[in-house]
């Protein structure tokens, strides 16, 4: 899109009033809440955002207004209203601008909003317009395409004003947006409706026209017209109308339109025309009376050559009134369309129809020849009710057109979709309708159509439906004992001394671990790939130390590299920030999985990864392997889902083939991308991640390995040991994962009661309180017989609202989690069981509750 777009030099600056002025935007605001609300507007849009932001930033006076009325009207405004520093950096934004961009306004502050907003639709010219109008401190007012936080596209039409303080200095901009898609997008369809229509209209005999007649002249005529023998520019010479009439009708057809026009009726007029050649033609002019915005009238109609029917009538004066009807008809008919058309007389109930209409119900014209009509008794019994009243709200003027969609019973039983459209066009003295003529047209192939696409977008819902059904349980009765699996095996390695332990019995723990882990990362990758499909899987942004995700990711891809004799080096190019934000889960699960496939694939020789941050506002991580290499065919099915380079490749090393697949796709919904820089068959392969990220305000950079590495250091060493103090109820109805999760909270000092499913639960609860020995925290599956950790929740919930539920579930997708939220958990651990986080939720809350004791 290339909108036209303005820059000048129109700052907000201070009258000799006191007031603050901002022609350009309260123009926009005006467009908005009505011009003589404008004043209003502006001064609410000045006073509560930009006044105070002003006066903030000035140190002057705000402006002698009541500051919350106006800011309360900035905030209720349905425009988008946006505050800068002279940066372009957001430092305020109102409720309109977060409807409108789907961020909330804290989200914003410290943005550029181009940056989170434009997309690849935004027109680079009028970026570049923005961008150069802020640099030299002057307004913009134009349009361009942004992308909302959801990824819906839209078009704003952008006033951007600079502001200045009593001096005349740069503080900032003020933008006020408004959303015009849908204004953009009806202009669209209007001109492709108005140029199908004028199509249509050039390729029928009649003549279309405009004509003003306060000029006496036509502003528009159809190419049709010089049929007449005269150039098409004639027609637009003032007063050439009445010079073309014949000279024996001027005088009567031109006083008869003047007065109807001056009554502003529309009307129906006959008369001669003379052509060029000097024959003679009968027309029959159809005018509509229309008042422009300006005031001025307008006549709008048509021109039907009826010299056949006229001619007709003169030499047969004794023709009769069904010649009459019929001539009429003709005059109504489109050469060659395949409409149904209808004449119907509503007092006598007799229809007069084309061949076409007849077709539609299955029957002839000759069967229907001098039948009345039976057409309201044909409609379906949902339909009729609706038609009628259409009929009558025609009938009594309430619509100039009457419009109708019903359904009609065809000979043969069935039903046929119709459109009508028709229009009264005799009425007797009192009123009522004598004669109505119309269009009807099948409209069948198309609701079958949609009902078609709507049939198959249910079945698609129930499809997905079941799709995520199944990945759920399928998740959850992996996820139960692997729970178990991985659980013991850490217990195993952890007993005693492990130094000590044969060999054999370490390398069979570490097998039972590491399948457990892999099969864990299959199932989690299939679940990340179903909900990216089904467009499910959020990306959440926080602030992040780069150092420990880079560190962290290192540190595993490292034991695994070295184990095979393979260097693991990092290296940082240029300042990289301390803290940013970004979505750290998501990150970290594209370098494992990048760094992995390097450890993976690579037998001898090293890995580089490489970070830098590209003026500060992106994350490039590149690795760099010396493995195998890729060839050509499987470059091109590298990112296909469940695809890996060679078939070779998944019996030798295994893997589902998700994983790049995953990472570009995570990549993409955080605004970056992953790449393959170079391979060489032989040589090895180089990947790269890039994402956006927003560095936190006030933080650091480092330079050098030795920087984040002393980092990362000091911040283990200040991490202190998970140890639980007090007292926790396990709600568990497996007995392995009893013990399992009984031991690992023993081991780490807490008191473990276990409950079998949640009515044993409510009683170890009261029995406990009666005790005088509270539970510190309730740790509960969420599915179990004869109560499960739903109900238990809400039950605790409502009486012990003070007591922490954490819920343990095998269940891993976003919506499980919400649901146990619903439910009244305060907090959430998947199964199988991470237990340096299960540790930590646990303490979390347990140090919550002793303290909710103590307080009350």
């Amino acid at each position: 899109m290339s909108p036209e777009n303005r820059s000048r030099a129109t700052p907000i600056y201070r009258s000799s009033s006191g007031m603050w002025a901002l022609p350009g935007a309260a123009a926009i605001v005006a467009t908005s809440l009505g011009a003589s609300s404008a004043w209003v507007a502006a001064s609410a849009l000045l006073g509560g955002g930009v006044a105070g932001w002003i006066a903030r930033r000035s140190r002057r006076d705000t402006p002698p207004i009541d500051i919350q009325r106006r800011a309360l009207i900035a905030e209720s405004t349905t425009l988008g209203v946006v505050m800068t520093d002279r940066n372009g950096v957001v430092e305020w934004a109102n409720e309109g601008f977060a409807r409108l961009s789907g961020y909330r306004p804290e989200e914003l502050i410290g943005t550029k909003p181009g940056k989170v907003l434009q997309c690849e639709k935004s027109d680079p010219k009028t970026i570049q317009a923005i961008g150069q109008a802020l640099r030299a401190g002057q307004s913009f007012s134009g349009e361009i395409w942004n992308r909302t936080k959801q990824g819906r596209d839209y078009i704003i039409s952008i006033e951007i004003q600079p502001l200045h303080d009593h001096d005349g200095e740069l503080l900032g901009f003020v933008a006020l947006e408004l959303d015009v898609t849908e204004q953009r997008q009806m202009e669209n369809e209007l001109g492709v409706s108005e140029r199908r229509m004028r199509d249509l209209v050039e390729k029928t005999n009649l003549i279309v026209w405009e004509y003003e007649p306060e000029h006496d002249r036509f502003r528009y005529i159809s190419p049709q017209a010089e049929r007449l023998g005269f150039e098409t520019q004639r027609w637009y010479e003032p007063g050439f109308f009445s010079e073309v009439i014949h000279e024996d009708d001027r005088e009567r057809t031109l006083c008869a339109c003047a007065e109807a026009t001056k009554r502003e009726e529309d009307h129906e007029l006959t008369y001669r025309m003379r052509c060029k050649d000097g024959s003679i033609v009968w027309i029959r002019d159809m005018v509509r009376v229309t008042r422009e915005a300006s005031g001025s009238v307008l006549l709008r109609g048509v021109f039907i050559d009826i010299t056949e029917q006229k001619e007709t009538e003169l030499e047969l004066e004794a023709v009769s009134e069904s010649a009459r009807v019929e001539a009429e008809r003709a005059d109504l008919a489109f050469a060659g369309a395949s409409i149904g058309l209808w004449d119907w007389r509503p007092q006598s109930d007799q229809l007069i129809v084309n061949a076409c209409w007849a077709e539609m119900i299955g029957a002839s014209l000759e069967e229907l020849k001098g039948q009345t009509s039976d057409w309201l008794d044909r409609l379906h019994p949902e339909d009729a009710e609706m038609t009628r009243a259409a009929l009558d709200d025609h009938f009594e003027g309430k619509v100039a057109i009457y419009e109708a969609t019903f359904r009609a019973r065809h000979r043969d039983g069935h039903w046929v979709w119709t459109r009508a459209r028709g229009k009264v066009v005799e009425r007797d003295e009192a009123g009522a309708p004598v004669r109505m003529v119309g269009i009807q047209m099948d409209e069948t192939h198309v609701v079958e159509r949609e009902r078609e696409l709507e049939r198959l977008r249910l079945d698609a819902e129930a499809a997905n439906r079941s799709k995520s059904e199944f990945l759920a349980n399928m998740s959850h009765e992996i996820r139960t004992p692997l729970t178990a699996i991985l659980g013991y095996a850490d217990l195993l390695h952890d007993d005693g001394d492990i130094s000590r332990a044969p060999e054999r019995r370490v390398e069979m723990i570490e097998t039972i671990r590491s399948a457990g882990q892999h099969l864990l990362t299959v199932i989690n990758d299939i679940l990340d790939l179903s909900k990216i499909e089904a467009e499910r899987l959020t990306i959440d942004p926080v602030e992040s130390d780069i150092v420990d995700l880079i560190n962290g990711v290192a540190s595993l891809a490292r034991s695994q590299a070295e184990g095979k004799g393979v260097q693991l080096d990092i290296v940082l190019e240029g300042p990289i920030p301390c803290r940013a934000r970004i979505d750290p889960t998501r990150v970290r699960q594209v370098m494992v999985n990048l760094l992995g496939n390097a450890a993976k694939f690579t037998e001898a020789g090293s890995i580089q990864l490489r970070v830098a941050s590209p003026r500060l506002n992106s994350l490039r991580i590149e690795v760099e392997d010396t493995g195998p290499g890729i060839d050509r065919a499987g470059v091109d099915k590298l990112f296909q889902p469940f695809s890996q380079a060679d078939g070779t490749v998944t019996r030798r090393f295994g893997g589902s083939g998700l994983g790049l697949s995953i990472s570009r796709r995570l990549a993409e919904l955080m605004g970056g991308s992953v790449t393959l820089l170079w391979t060489v068959l032989g040589e090895g392969s180089c990947f790269a991640l890039e994402v956006p990220v927003e560095v936190a305000e006030g933080s650091a950079t480092f330079e050098s390995l030795e920087d984040a590495v002393s980092s990362a250091e000091t911040k283990v060493k200040a991490t202190p040991a998970l140890n639980l103090e007090g007292s926790i109820l396990l709600v568990e109805d497996g007995p392995v994962n009893q013990r399992l999760i009984g031991s690992i909270l023993k081991r780490a000092g807490a008191r473990v009661t276990i409950a079998g499913h949640g009515q044993e639960a409510l009683d170890e609860i009261s029995a406990a309180s009666g005790r005088g020995e509270p539970f510190d925290v309730v740790l509960s599956d969420m599915q179990m017989p004869v109560m499960d950790g739903y109900t238990l929740a809400r039950t605790l919930k409502t009486r012990l609202p003070e007591l922490p539920v954490i819920a343990l579930t095998a269940h891993a997708m976003a919506e499980d989690e919400q649901r146990c939220m619903d439910a009244g958990c305060v907090g959430y651990a998947t199964k199988p069981i991470d237990r340096e986080e299960l540790l930590s939720i646990c303490q979390r809350f347990m140090v919550a509750s002793r303290q909710s004791r103590k307080a009350g």
